[in-house]
């Protein structure tokens, strides 16, 4: 594969990524359950109301 071939198919994994993520969000935002993420090795709950997410370009 060529590098730009790559880079697109690098944009279409992380892209399919962040769309799976939103619609997980999305249903535990409606069920107002808590979910679990790690950051910097440590487990953090978060309701997930309160979870924004950030758009990326």
């Amino acid at each position: 594969m060529e590098n730009c071939e790559i880079k697109e198919l690098r944009k279409k994994i992380l892209n399919g990524l962040n769309l799976s993520y939103r619609k997980l969000l999305e249903t535990r935002k409606q069920l107002n359950e808590t979910i679990v993420v790690s950051e910097g090795g440590k487990v953090v709950l978060l309701e997930a109301k309160k979870v924004r997410l950030k758009v990326y370009k």
